[in-house]
């Protein structure tokens, strides 16, 4: 008898992916200007079913939060209370929520394909006819300033929130936070004539993967491509200020065990040529496990437990964001550490073949995840999407990953990686005051 056990003691080849291709969806744009973009897939019972809003977080202002306005969507609306439209969902097995973008607010559904033309009705409701009714909008206010109160006592949120402010300034609808009396305080009128007045269909999205056939997509077509709301609500690229220098900002949490140390800085937006190169060294600096920062702060000298970058990016400006918790007596040295491995990587010879090898096969790796399903590679382009990507983004970061080169790493990092423009932001106890203190006796 042949023998097929494994030999566990050997390790498995290591395979390069094959060509990755994503292809666009199939788009109609509707009478009333909606525009409906599907992606099917004809070996799967499920679907996902998203509309996408304009009015997101570049929207926001003390009056109109769109963070806040989006969780008041399925609490009821003219025709249906928030419990039938709970009950609805439940007894189909489906799964709702709202999520906010910078220029959109989004509603999702995932059901069994059978099942979304019963709910495609109760949707439209959610997103056209909303009821802000004051006693549903009083009870999801106390739960968000509870929340904001909770947020509050939390290093994180206190150092990307000092950070925020630091790079897109204090009024910037970016950088706006709501105290929990103000929460508290916020009129349901003005919640509800905030949603009702960005119902643009003329800048409104459908995003449908899965099992669709193509009466659903007819049904969809009914629905939502025969609503007339009058609406202007353009979708306008984000301001931003310029920047010639960085910052600091300190929040002293006495209370606390732990610091949390945000560093930004600001670098060129998604319609760059530089940008997908760019996210690649983010990647590079501490975007995965096996990372500068991670093999440097976490494996190495076991200052924190974890430590990441990442690239939020806009059409006009990105932001290199790194951010890690660390004891309170290790800050400074943390925030060194950070820096030193922002100069690391301007050094060609820093790069090993190792490195660079197992830097190609994560990014890989994920663009193949993407590939998974209709509904995944559907997250994908609808993401893309609404952050204003430009076209061959997926086929973009799938050539360079093939062909990263120690040399155009660190040339994006000498251009880029500029410390001098790097914002940094601490939210801990304040070890130094302890010492002076203590010194001084």
């Amino acid at each position: 008898m042949e023998n097929n056990m494994i030999d566990r003691s050997v390790a498995p080849e290591v395979h390069s992916f094959g060509p990755l291709e994503l292809r666009k969806p199939w788009s109609e744009k509707f009478d009333n200007g909606c525009t409906l973009h599907v992606l099917r897939g004809d070996d799967t019972d499920v679907c996902r079913f998203t509309v996408a809003i304009p009015g997101g977080e570049a929207h926001n202002s003390k009056a109109t939060p769109m963070g806040i306005v989006s969780q008041m969507l399925l609490e009821g609306t003219e025709r249906l209370p928030g419990e039938a439209i709970a009950a609805s969902l439940e007894d189909r097995g489906a799964w709702c929520g709202t999520g906010v973008s910078t220029q959109y607010t989004t509603l999702t559904v995932s059901c069994l394909s059978e099942h979304l033309p019963a709910l495609l009705p109760v949707c439209r409701d959610i997103i056209f006819s909303p009821k802000f009714d004051p006693e549903d909008v009083g009870k999801v206010l106390e739960r968000l300033a509870a929340q904001n109160e909770v947020n509050r006592c939390k290093v994180t949120w206190q150092a990307s929130t000092a950070n925020a402010s630091l790079v897109y300034g204090a009024d910037h609808p970016l950088a706006f936070v709501l105290t929990p009396d103000e929460i508290r305080s916020l009129s349901p009128d003005v919640l509800r004539q905030a949603h009702y007045s960005r119902l643009d269909t003329h800048h409104m999205h459908i995003f449908l993967s899965g099992g669709v056939s193509r009466d659903i997509t007819e049904m969809v077509r009914r629905e939502f491509g025969m609503v007339v709301t009058g609406c202007d609500f353009p979708v306008t690229p984000t301001p931003f200020p310029y920047y010639e220098s960085g910052g600091e900002a300190e929040v002293d949490m006495p209370e606390a065990m732990q610091s949390a140390v945000t560093v930004t800085i600001p670098a060129p937006g998604r319609d760059d040529s530089d940008f997908v190169r760019l996210r690649i060294a983010v990647i590079a600096l501490g975007g995965y496990f096996g990372s500068r920062l991670m093999l440097n702060i976490r494996e190495d000298k076991g200052l924190t437990y974890g430590i990441s970058a990442c690239l939020p990016a806009f059409r006009q400006r990105s932001f290199i964001t790194i951010s890690t918790q660390c004891d309170c007596a290790n800050t400074e040295e943390v925030k060194r550490e950070i820096f030193r491995e922002l100069e690391r990587m301007k050094d060609p010879s820093t790069f090993t073949d190792d490195e660079l090898s197992r830097l190609s096969r994560y990014i890989l790796s994920g663009l193949a995840t993407v590939l998974d399903t209709p509904v995944s590679r559907m997250d994908f382009l609808q993401s893309v999407f609404l952050a204003g990507a430009r076209d061959g983004y997926f086929a973009e970061q799938d050539s360079l990953a093939r062909s990263v080169t120690a040399e155009w790493l660190s040339e994006m990092a000498t251009k880029y990686f500029d410390a001098s423009l790097a914002f940094v932001s601490v939210a801990g106890r304040s070890v130094v005051t302890e010492d002076r203190v203590a010194d001084n006796g």
